[in-house]
């Protein structure tokens, strides 16, 4: 689902293979209240996952509610799957016994069983709708068989324990998990949960294999400490209030659940997990996206044990080129990344001096480009419903959440459908390599097709996005832009008011590289000037500046300058030809020139161009200059059309013999020539940067 997200996620957790996982509880919400976070990570490590569904939890309702509860929990799996809730059915293949089984079609190792026995109510007293009848007065004896609500069919006590076995042995999972088997009827959990842990545990009895049986509380889980937190709270939200869309009395978003009527219940049993055993939960962090060959540290610490004891810590690479994982028994193990563009998985087990957690798996994608520069942005959109803070600064605000879990967290139009916008608009131009877009998770506002559009008009279409929220990932090709839009084009029939739950832009800020200190020269080097490579692009473009002034041999004073000097870039690298010559003959051809090397930076098909604000140095009074006329020509391609500027005559800022002076400049993408403390800069709205240029005789 959405918010492995990375990134939950770059889609993110690989099919990996473990060990199968069967649950069996009593009702359709029970694993997704009470077992869950660790449901999730056995979803999310490529686990097959079974559930069996022993009471059809139909409160003493007709069918369509207890329809309606099975269509919720497949809604669920399909979540926690990231997979459309497509589902094919067969019989379970209990022997004298009719049971419906849905397999996930895209994801077939995730599978449903219902057996629909009669809820038996809180203190197992039954229905009468469906006889009083319920697995209680099974286990105890106060009746000899209890009869499905569908009509199938009916179980003996013995029935009910040899057709576990069989669902157990056809399935052979490596662990089974149900409810409270331990305590007694009456703790305050529900008659239905501890019959179920019987039946289970006793099933396992005869099974004779040596499956691990974990138990999980209930409702008295709220007498026991949260545990659950960060991305698996909020993946276990989205799981349940897809399950609870399909539950006409329980609540299905944050808002509902904060009502009397559920509170404080429903939030507190989704901030719990707790076995009956104690086990800790593993918990291995949030993705990442990482830069190349860089240092990356794995965060285990808000993993947990419910008793404090000391932990183990475990972990293992499971996927991606490998590294070299240091630390691996500790909390916050570290490696370094690859050199190429990958993804990584690592799974986290820790361990009490009892027993140990459900595997937990963290995804880190490596990229040339890992920082996200949406929040760097200005966002606006086609509209946006204020009165619930949905407004367009949500989608980039860092949280992939969003209604009905953190309605807060998103970006809604007020009403709008197709034809809605998102615009992201950056001070200066950006190389765009990856663009990630979340839906709004819930199931109705929900984007078909929409188009990413860029400086220029280029476009990229893109396809439907996952309703659960769920990322799309969108190839930018180190584009550069200064501006980015997202037009929806295509939205469901059932869309009111469509949007984003969160936009990430991976690229580099042309802002964020700084020149080095340039020298300025008595008269222009026979060669074009050395150049720092600033990283921003491949490949390179000049732009050199020239004062002229009169021929030596014609001032009052013959005095001259024999000092050799160069320039003081860091990295030197050299500037290419292309049309750099041709510039250069435009400039003028006196014996003597002050000259300063321009900024160099690096265009692919269409790049920025770094304007260099320029100081000059003037003579000495013994040697008197023409009033400077200082002339800009662009050598190479760049971002935007050529320009050359011609400013009018200005005496620029005297330097002594070594004085230091400050610069100013100020890039983006196209503009005519103003003027900045005196010297010709190209019109670049953004911010503006200070650097030092260093003055020689």
């Amino acid at each position: 689902m959405k918010h492995y997200t990375l990134l939950s996620s770059l889609l993110i957790y690989a099919s990996l293979s473990y060990g199968q996982i069967l649950n069996i509880v009593a009702h359709q919400d029970d694993d997704l209240l009470f077992i869950s976070p660790d449901l999730l990570h056995y979803i999310q490590t490529g686990q097959e996952v079974r559930t069996v569904f022993i009471t059809a939890g139909d409160s003493g309702r007709d069918e369509s509610y207890w329809q309606g509860r099975e269509a919720g929990a497949r809604s669920a799996y399909a979540v926690m799957s990231a997979a459309p809730d497509s589902w094919t059915e067969k019989d379970a293949g209990i022997p004298g016994h009719q049971a419906s089984l849905f397999s996930l079609d895209q994801d077939p190792g995730i599978s449903l069983v219902f057996l629909r026995l009669p809820d038996g109510n809180l203190l197992g007293q039954g229905f009468e709708e469906t006889g009083s009848e319920s697995l209680q007065k099974l286990w105890e004896g106060g009746i000899s068989r209890i009869r499905t609500v569908s009509g199938s069919g009916s179980y003996t006590k013995g029935e009910l324990v040899d057709a576990l076995v069989h669902l157990t042995s056809e399935f052979g999972p490596e662990r089974v998990n149900t409810l409270d088997y331990v305590q007694e009827y009456g703790d305050g959990d529900h008659s239905d949960h501890h019959s179920t842990g019987y039946f289970v545990a006793e099933a396992l009895k005869r099974y004779g294999n040596e499956s691990t049986l974990a138990g999980y509380v209930g409702y008295p889980v709220v007498n026991k400490p949260k545990n659950v937190e960060g991305a698996d709270l909020l993946d276990k939200k989205f799981a349940y209030y897809a399950y609870a869309s399909h539950d006409p009395v329980v609540c299905d978003s944050d808002m509902a659940c904060a009502d009397p009527t559920f509170a404080p219940y429903y939030p507190e049993w989704l901030e719990r997990r707790h076995t009956v055993d104690t086990s800790p939960i593993a918990n291995a962090g949030t993705v990442q996206v990482a830069g190349l060959d860089t240092v990356v540290t794995l965060d285990g610490s808000a993993s947990s044990d419910p008793s404090d004891r000391p932990l183990v810590y475990e972990w293992t690479q499971v996927s991606g080129p490998a590294v070299d994982l240091k630390d691996a028994e500790t909390s916050h193990p570290y490696f370094t990344t690859p050199s190429d563009p990958d993804s990584l998985s690592f799974e986290l087990v820790v361990k009490n001096k009892q027993t140990s957690s459900s595997p937990a798996v963290v995804r880190v994608t490596t990229m040339q480009h890992p920082e996200n520069i949406a929040p760097k942005a200005r966002v606006t959109a086609s509209s946006s419903n204020d009165g619930s803070s949905q407004t367009p600064d949500k989608a980039t605000d860092g949280s992939t959440g969003g209604f009905p879990a953190g309605h807060s967290n998103e970006w809604a139009t007020d009403g709008g459908k197709a034809g809605s916008w998102l615009t992201l608009s950056w001070e200066s131009p950006q190389t765009i390599s990856r663009i990630a877009l979340y839906d709004r998770p819930n199931l109705q506002d929900h984007i078909t097709r929409a188009v990413v559009e860029f400086d220029g008009g280029e476009r990229i279409e893109v396809g439907e996005l996952d309703n659960y929220g769920t990322l799309r990932t969108v190839n930018a090709a180190g584009r550069t832009a200064r501006n980015l839009t997202v037009r929806i084009t295509e939205v469901s029939p059932s869309t009111t008011n469509v949007g984003l739950a969160e936009i990430q832009v991976f690229g580099t800020s042309c802002h964020a590289i700084f020149l080095r200190t340039f020298t300025v020269f008595e008269t222009s080097p026979a060669g074009l000037p050395s150049a720092s490579s600033v990283g921003c692009w491949q490949g390179w473009s000049a732009w050199t500046v020239y004062r002229t002034r009169p021929d030596a041999s014609t001032a009052s004073t013959t005095t001259t300058d024999t000092t050799t000097t160069t320039t003081t870039t860091a990295e030197a690298t050299p500037t290419p030809t292309d049309g750099s010559e041709e510039a250069d003959s435009e400039s003028e051809s006196t014996s003597g020139q002050d000259w300063i090397a321009g900024a160099v930076v690096g265009p692919v098909a269409g790049v920025a161009i770094i304007g260099v604000a320029v100081f000059f140095y003037l003579r000495s009074k013994k040697r008197l200059l023409a009033a400077p006329v200082q002339q800009v020509y662009y050598q190479g391609p760049h971002y935007g059309p050529a320009q050359a500027a011609q400013a009018a005559p200005k005496n620029a800022v005297s330097l002594g013999t070594s004085e230091l002076a400050n610069a100013q400049y100020r890039y983006g993408s196209t503009g005519a020539a103003t003027e900045t403390q005196g010297f010709p800069v190209a019109e670049m709205p953004s911010t503006r940067q200070t650097h030092e240029l260093s003055s020689r005789r």
